[in-house]
């Protein structure tokens, strides 16, 4: 039995971080805001009820502004007849006592909530800013495809957000891309990797060699999974995993022999004849192998050599997908060196459920759609375009980011957990090699007790004692066991030894005040669960 802002949480896990030993014993049913309300409204408890008012005057009032008790019973005065010096100590089997418990610690839990929310999630999603709920409370309605006023009107806004998006992927303009508008990264993945695939050449027309999808082998689910998907359906012969090295950069090595092994055309760059320089009909482009990676890896932040990865794919005829929704204004993203970029603005302070595909213009023609029905936005996505959600990724991109205030507050995140020493906490990839924003770590001088615990477990155990709020891995993965991204797979890809997990995130709006809430909540967790 828990009570937490107002709601019954029924699960006993919890019960530990609040103060209920009392209220344990003598309710036993659900205290939600409604019963907690009538037990302290109840006239038969009026003298205990201001009793410990009088006791706790800042309690009270914190509990009246956060709506657990009615603000008008805190300034009232106390029934004549009866005085705190009758109350006597409290019982267990005592309703009224119970009452009176379940409002001081209603109180104590207002008190604590008053106190700023550390929150160092941001990978999972970052905060809405509120410039941004500004745009999208004021963005144009109606359809864009809709022809008359309020539908143009809509439309110039969408389009007026293409146009800014392109800006930052295509700084130069110099190769044209197409661009729609999905409903997150996971689609826009979706998108690129199956219209790649879709265009891949095999057997006779890739001198007898297969299609062949390569992905980063701690890539996101939404990378890893549709690869595999595609070869399990037979949209291509085989998708193999590109390994890292320990600590999480792509092995660069290892992608040259793959690419060496499976791709048919050695072309030094996107090639649209047969290698014989004889112009085909048809808009495909001669290629039997496409890889996907992440340039910023979702886990451990690491910061891949784009330039690089795309020079090498180039020489040896192969397409690429980059997923840049943990690189979009972090880090630079050129999508003129790939031939399809995904993008999303809930890591950037924009809202979720709106992300984009971009795919070079050339290749859309080829593009076998994921979807049908409908107009297509860009050519590429069926469907009735989210125009709030535009609007508010138009605004996202446009905030003003101080990066040199997120630079310092990162390596003062990296350097006080780098005090802990490795023999309480090891860290993950290569902190200063990264996007700057996302600290993996493992937990090394974790009790037994501590290693028992499930990451629904450590994660409650920041929240609720210390209100910081972080994640131990991807959040697309915390409600599934057994898949490739997961903290176990990711441990087995590094090559390192497993343990607890802890992911930390931050954006440019972190301070060095909630880096010094995270460590103290760090610090207990290590000492105390034993």
């Amino acid at each position: 039995l828990a009570f937490d802002n107002g709601e019954a949480v029924p699960d006993a896990t919890y019960t530990e971080h609040i103060p209920f030993d009392h209220i344990k014993a003598s309710l036993q049913v659900p205290v939600g805001a409604p019963l907690a309300k009538a037990l302290f409204n109840s006239s038969s408890r009026s003298s205990r009820r201001h009793a410990w008012i009088n006791k706790n005057p800042q309690a009270a009032a914190a509990a009246a502004e956060e709506g657990l008790i009615p603000g008008g019973i805190v300034d009232s005065p106390a029934p004549g007849s009866e005085s705190t010096s009758q109350l006597g100590s409290p019982t267990a089997a005592s309703p009224a006592t119970a009452a009176s418990d379940v409002f001081a610690a209603a109180a104590a839990i207002a008190e604590k909530r008053k106190q700023q929310t550390v929150y160092m999630d941001s990978a999972a999603a970052t905060i809405i800013d509120p410039a941004v709920q500004e745009a999208i409370s004021r963005a144009p309605v109606g359809n864009p495809n809709s022809l008359h006023t309020i539908g143009r009107v809509c439309r110039a806004a969408v389009e007026g957000v293409r146009h800014q998006l392109l800006s930052f992927l295509c700084p130069s303009l110099a190769t044209p891309f197409k661009l729609a508008f999905t409903s997150g990264g996971t689609e826009a993945n979706n998108i690129a990797i199956g219209g790649l695939a879709s265009m891949l050449r095999t057997g006779d027309e890739a001198l007898g060699k297969p299609a062949v999808l390569l992905y980063s082998s701690v890539a996101h689910p939404s990378i890893i999974e549709v690869c595999k998907k595609l070869a399990a359906n037979g949209k291509v012969a085989l998708a193999e995993a590109v390994p890292v090295r320990p600590d999480g950069h792509l092995d660069i090595a290892a992608l040259e022999k793959l690419l060496a092994k499976y791709s048919a055309f050695k072309n030094g760059g996107l090639n649209f004849t047969d290698g014989r320089g004889t112009r085909q009909e048809d808009s495909r482009p001669w290629a039997n192998v496409a890889l996907a990676f992440d340039v910023v890896n979702h886990e451990l932040g690491t910061l891949r050599d784009g330039a690089a990865i795309a020079k090498l794919c180039r020489a040896h005829g192969a397409l690429v997908h980059a997923d840049a929704c943990q690189a979009l204004c972090k880090v630079d993203v050129d999508a003129t060196l790939y031939d399809a970029v995904a993008v999303t603005a809930h890591k950037i302070n924009g809202p979720t459920g709106i992300g984009a595909v971009a795919v070079r213009a050339k290749l859309v023609a080829a593009m076998e759609p994921v979807m049908a029905g409908g107009s297509f936005d860009g050519e590429i996505r069926p469907g009735t375009l989210n125009a709030p959600g535009i609007v508010g990724f138009g605004a996202a991109l446009s905030l003003h980011r101080d990066e040199e205030h997120a630079a310092m507050v990162f390596e003062s995140l990296v350097s006080s957990v780098e005090a802990l020493g490795a023999d309480a906490v090891r860290i993950n990839g290569t902190p200063r090699q990264s996007s700057g924003r996302i600290l993996h770590m493992t937990l090394t001088g974790a009790s037994p007790a501590l290693r028992k615990m499930d990451d629904a477990e450590i994660v409650g155990y920041f929240a609720t004692r210390h209100n910081v709020m972080l994640s131990t891995g991807a959040a697309c993965s915390q409600h599934k066991s057994g898949d490739e991204s997961s903290a176990s797979n990711l441990y087995t890809r590094l090559g390192v030894s497993p343990g607890p997990t802890l992911r930390v995130s931050i954006d440019h709006n972190t301070s060095k005040a909630d880096v010094a809430r995270f460590m103290t909540a760090l610090n207990e967790l290590l000492t105390k669960i034993k």
